[in-house]
């Protein structure tokens, strides 16, 4: 099993060169993804004020997101983003994205979810909760993600086991290490999504919930690891010795 390893940029950026250096860092690292957010300015209302100044400073454009996206095809890695709105998927499309991610906080926005599926493409969803709707449940096009929506959440808040067993797909961590996303691995989740930082001394919007890019290193190397053993344990049980 191949392991879908999405490094989440998000708003952990100051200038269009420090995202290049974190895809080009995520690259070599190993992960298959990365990730931004495309926010509008709605969004910012009710943050503190030097928060909402360096999001408004980092405000993804459609020349920004074609530019941050070239560079990252380059770097042989895919380049998406997670729409708050429908106009922001909108902006994605004009700058040729191929998937998308809806944040927890979105993962009732019907509206926003079905624009993404009638657009075709690939959405990968954070929820705490799978929805009742068995169409959306089961929509080839949705990959569902287990996620507890504090920054940091507690461990013992953590229901792993039970919610990979019962429909989600993958993981999206907010521990500021990689034990807890390499354990959601070893439990079956086949898609691992962090949050990354250059440094753990910057004083990132989403530090508290970051890994830096020799942790994702290590965990990218440990889930090859992973995969190495599966495939190996597949061949033992066609041949009849698992």
């Amino acid at each position: 099993m191949k392991f879908v390893v999405v490094a989440e940029i998000g708003v952990n950026w100051s200038t269009v060169e420090a995202a290049k250096e974190m895809i080009r860092l995520a690259s070599y690292a190993g992960a298959s993804h990365v990730k931004f957010q495309a926010y509008g300015e709605k969004d910012l209302e009710g943050l503190p004020r030097d928060i909402a100044d360096h999001l408004r400073r980092i405000m993804l454009t459609v020349e920004t997101a074609k530019e941050l996206k070239k560079y990252a095809d380059d770097a042989h890695i895919i380049w998406f983003a997670t729409p708050t709105s429908v106009e922001k998927v909108d902006m994605l499309e004009e700058a040729g994205v191929s998937l998308y991610k809806i944040r927890e906080k979105d993962s009732r926005n019907y509206p926003l979810i079905k624009k993404i599926i009638d657009l075709g493409k690939t959405v990968f969803i954070s929820t705490q909760k799978l929805p009742l709707d068995y169409d959306l449940l089961y929509n080839p096009r949705v990959i569902w993600l287990y996620c507890l929506p504090k920054y940091p959440p507690h461990l013992e808040e953590l229901c792993l086991r039970e919610k990979l067993a019962t429909g989600f797909h993958g993981y999206s961590n907010h521990f500021p290490d990689i034990v807890v996303p390499f354990y959601a691995a070893c439990l079956g989740a086949t898609v691992i999504e962090c949050h990354v930082t250059l440094d753990h001394s910057r004083p990132d919007v989403d530090a508290k919930v970051s890994i830096d890019f020799e942790e994702l290193k290590r965990l990218c190397d440990m889930l090859r690891t992973v995969s190495d053993i599966q495939s190996g344990e597949r061949v033992m049980d066609s041949v009849g010795l698992g």
